[in-house]
């Protein structure tokens, strides 16, 4: 687009103007501005003839604006030809040649007067001034206005560049919002700030409307739900929008962390506060939710089939859904008034539910989330929640559907709206206010919480798996997203979600809490699933369960004690063999078991039933000090400061826990300091410790600057989950760089200027 604007400029005039000037006058200019394009412009426009484009431009112009029939009949003939669906070549033909035409600024002039309104033209005047006018009139106008906007839209679309254009140009955000106000052309404006958005870098201020939040508590439950396909990208960062899974490594990590907010960070922050500002507006996005629980078991469009068997019918519905009665079916979903019959506006408002689980996540993820939990919660998230589960379909059968991103692609509507509901749960549970997490389990499972509590321990390694008194209990949130876990596909996308559900659900939760978990069958499944991936069928679901697994144990002498009578002395081996073989997907719960054994020795001192060392294959399995040199060594090869990120910084950590564990023992640092010879003796028997040297002093350095040079969660983060002050692992970390010696002066340097002054 940038190239067709250069070289639309170097004729200096309108194109339109001079070609029909040409065909007019008869008197072709010495050079034609149409023999200046691009040739692969020529070539792409063709077919379409370049001097009744001209022609057709300059009718749309000279077309009388108070002749309101004529001008919608020529906007409805342009829209016909661009608005095609699906748009086909000739289609984007068209539209590019109308766009080399400036048929875009001469649509902007007939939709929005940039030099003033016209006095007497209805289509200009404010809607105090359109009241005055007739009924005819005033339709006229939004039918003109509504098809220049979905007209905008289509080229904005087709012609990459255009909603660049048209966000440059000053005021012209301001107006769309002004027809965004006005029901009869919401649905269009917003589509058209939808599309420009999204083709650019940046967002819009929603700060900045005049009485905005009058005009989000004045939508309808429809406009709303509609209106967070626009907030879907305002309140959320675009490059973490357009490319999630990209992951920043290294130096470019580190300088991200570092770097000041930047405005578009602000810009969201501000817009995440407004909604959160604006009275009931929170309560209002959830209570939408209710519709995505509509109908069970099946999609919105197979129910739309199934309730119309023919066009007829479904034409009739239409008719009578013209009423302005939204609310009300929002009201009959979300407090459950009977059996509800199939509503069109049910399922018109089921289609918008992936940006409006979407638009509550992102709150829940906010600056304020506390506060947003709090008023979810007392809103009826919970119940939400339960009624989502219920409906859903997790195991449905393969479906023909659309490739959205490419022929592996399993992406479709459905399977969006699952993500983005195991996000809001997984934002919900990281929250770490552990009298909300409660609220994830039925109440009749606190009770059996509480009765676990009371009760004395059993023998160890003689824990019942899965006891009767489970079995018949409602269920809350978080064991039916086990179920689901357990029975869903091994290399499903869900079950990641899910994992990480778990996992924060269990992060310096109630100790009772991993037990009924473990109880439930998800210590079996996941002791089945490990095992199983020795053959290399699931390996993508290692990882998963892993992790899921190293927070199910850690710190439970119970859950523990269940794992040992589980896995048989050759099952131990076997299972142990696939943890020290896939160290980089299983690091994590070795972490774990480690920090779980210094736990329970801590504990030992003052404890009346010191933990059983002696008769736990996991203590004796990590407390050899051999097999902790060999674990190391192979940690810090699968890592090095050019690969370092966010998803594989746990390897650096589990290697500093080794020596941060060491120096707790009662020799202390020399203790600490043995252990590195060890480490080094084996590593220069092989001569790999020059290597190893410089790996770990760089990765030290990289650390230094993650953790301890900035504030943030990371710190936070490091602590809750290892249960270990910052301050120790900091020490450690000083403590390794004294046994490795002075860094090359390469190293230092290059984090140095990372490092805030």
């Amino acid at each position: 687009m940038d190239l067709l604007r250069a070289n639309l400029s170097r004729t200096r005039s309108n194109l339109a103007l001079t070609v029909a000037h040409a065909e007019m006058t008869g008197r072709r200019v010495f050079r034609s501005p149409i023999d200046d394009l691009p040739a692969g412009v020529m070539s792409r426009i063709g077919h379409v003839d370049t001097f009744s484009m001209p022609k057709f431009v300059m009718k749309l112009r000279r077309t009388d604006r108070t002749d309101l029939k004529k001008l919608k009949k020529t906007i409805a003939n342009l829209a016909q030809k661009i608005c095609e669906y699906p748009a086909t070549d000739a289609t984007k033909a068209f539209s590019e040649a109308f766009v080399l035409f400036h048929g875009v600024e001469t649509l902007l002039e007939v939709l929005w007067c940039k030099a003033g309104r016209p006095e007497g033209l209805p289509l200009y005047k404010t809607d105090d001034e359109m009241a005055h006018e007739t009924p005819a009139t005033r339709r006229a106008v939004h039918v003109i206005q509504g098809e220049i906007l979905a007209i905008l839209r289509e080229i904005s679309f087709m012609n990459p560049g255009i909603g660049g254009f048209l966000s440059s140009i000053p005021g012209f955000f301001d107006f769309l919002f002004t027809l965004v106000k006005r029901p009869e052309t919401f649905d269009n404006a917003v589509s058209l700030i939808e599309e420009i958005i999204a083709s650019g870098d940046d967002v819009y201020d929603l700060t900045i409307i005049p009485d905005v939040k009058e005009m989000l508590q004045r939508f309808s439950a429809k406009q709303l739900a509609f209106f967070c396909r626009l907030l879907a990208l305002i309140c959320y960062e675009p490059e973490r929008a357009r490319d999630p899974d990209r992951v920043i490594k290294s130096l470019e990590l580190l300088k991200s962390k570092s770097a000041p907010p930047s405005t578009v960070k602000q810009i969201v922050a501000r817009n995440c506060a407004l909604l959160m500002d604006t009275p009931g507006l929170l309560e209002r996005f959830l209570k939408l939710c209710y519709v995505g629980n509509y109908p069970g078991g099946t999609t919105w469009t197979e129910s739309l089939q199934g309730a119309f068997s023919n066009p007829a019918e479904l034409l009739e519905m239409l008719v009578g859904e013209d009423r302005d009665d939204w609310e009300d079916v929002v009201l009959e979903l979300a407090y459950d008034l009977g059996e509800t019959p199939v509503s069109l506006k049910m399922l018109t408002l089921a289609t918008y539910q992936v940006e409006v689980v979407f638009t509550l996540s992102t709150l829940l993820s906010g600056n304020r989330k506390l506060e947003a939990q709090r008023r979810l919660v007392d809103a009826g998230l919970i119940d939400v929640m339960c009624r989502f589960l219920d409906k859903v379909t997790w195991q449905a059968a393969d479906v023909d559907h659309e490739k959205l991103h490419g022929p592996r692609c399993e992406c479709n509507p459905e399977s969006a709206l699952k993500t983005q509901f195991l996000r809001l749960v997984l934002n919900y549970c990281e929250c770490q206010e552990a009298s909300y997490k409660r609220m994830l389990l039925s109440q009749e499972e606190l009770d059996y919480v509480a009765a676990l509590r009371a009760r004395s321990a059993a023998p160890f390694g003689k824990a019942q798996a899965e006891p009767d008194k489970l079995i018949g209990l409602r269920k809350g949130v978080m064991t039916k997203l086990v179920h689901v876990f357990i029975y869903e596909n091994p290399e499903s996308s869900f079950r990641y979600w899910i994992g990480s559900c778990m996992e924060a659900f269990l992060l310096n939760g109630d100790p009772e809490w991993q037990l009924l978990l473990a109880q439930s069958g998800l210590l079996s499944y996941l002791i089945r699933q490990i095992l199983h991936s020795a053959d290399g069928s699931a390996t993508t679901a290692l990882q998963t369960a892993c992790d899921s697994l190293a927070e199910l144990l850690k710190g439970s002498r119970e859950v523990f004690s269940m794992f040992n009578a589980m896995l048989p002395p050759s099952e131990f081996q076997r299972f142990m063999t696939i943890i020290l073989n896939n160290l980089v997907d299983s690091n994590v719960f070795y972490r774990a078991l480690m920090l779980s054994m210094a736990r329970f020795q801590a504990a030992a001192a003052t404890s009346a039933e010191p933990y059983p060392f002696a008769e736990c294959q996991v203590a004796k399995f990590v407390a050899s000090e051999e097999r902790s040199v060999s674990v190391l060594c192979s940690l810090q090869e699968s890592v090095t400061v050019a690969d370092i990120s966010q998803e594989n910084i746990c390897v650096l950590n589990s290697t500093i826990l080794f020596f941060l564990l060491a120096a707790r023992q009662s020799g202390g640092r020399k203790s600490a300091e043995d252990f590195y010879e060890l480490v080094r003796l084996r590593l220069e028997a092989s001569a790999k410790f020059d290597k190893f040297r410089t790996n770990l002093m760089s990765l030290l350095e990289f650390w230094k600057v993650y953790y301890r040079e900035r504030e943030g969660k990371e710190k936070q983060n490091l602590e809750r989950s290892s249960q270990i002050p910052f301050q120790e692992w900091d020490d450690t970390v000083r403590m390794i760089s004294g046994f490795l010696g002075p860094a090359d002066a390469s190293i230092v340097e290059a984090f140095d200027a990372l490092k805030f002054q």
